[in-house]
């Protein structure tokens, strides 16, 4: 095995726009948090791939790092970012993947799914609660150019015990919705300089 991969892996990232756009704002959330992990992700060919993933000082272990691909039913801003697909997309994508369990709270049912996705743009945040790994709970969003079209989307996740509080909840929602409308603006005035 080389790690000659990880170099390459780390250029090709370089390259991708959202990621230099999004990365001060994901490094930003990730140290306003106490104990969190955040994430940024995009989607290829149906599943959700890690670009970033910034521990806060005091965060606890996740098996989440740069290039992993995972299933997007059971990821925060993988949900968010399939609330704002259009329904035949999401239905392809189900399709090609399927919905399977990561743990007994994964949503494996399609007509659920649809409810929740939903709700989720309903609420403009979503969460995964222990749905992905249990005693995790995640909160996502999506990150959308000017034509409201999903480029990506950031999560922030924490213990399931701290992640229930009401406060912590709250805190967290903003600080999230901050960092995308951040994240927004600069996608949009980047490239409306070109």
């Amino acid at each position: 095995m080389s790690l000659q991969f990880l170099e390459l892996g780390g250029r090709v990232r370089e390259r991708i726009r959202l990621y230099d756009v999004a990365r001060p704002q994901v490094w930003e959330l990730a140290a306003e948090s106490s104990s969190e992990l955040v994430t940024l992700i995009v989607e290829e060919e149906g599943l959700g791939v890690c670009l970033d993933a910034v521990r806060s000082s005091q965060s606890i272990t996740y098996d989440v790092i740069p290039g992993m691909y995972f299933h997007l039913h059971c990821s925060g801003a993988g949900k968010a970012m399939l609330a704002h697909y259009p329904r035949e997309r999401v239905k392809d994508i189900v399709d090609r993947h399927d919905l399977p369990a990561r743990t007994e709270n994964t949503i494996t049912d399609r007509e659920a799914l649809f409810a929740e996705l939903g709700d989720i743009r309903e609420d403009g945040v979503s969460f995964e609660r222990e749905e992905y790994k249990r005693g995790m709970i995640t909160m996502g969003a999506p990150i959308t150019d000017s034509e409201g079209v999903v480029l990506g989307g950031i999560s922030v996740s924490g213990p399931a015990h701290r992640m229930r509080e009401p406060d912590v909840e709250a805190a967290l929602s903003d600080q999230l919705l901050s960092a995308i409308n951040i994240v927004e603006l600069n996608y949009s005035a980047g490239r409306d300089a070109r």
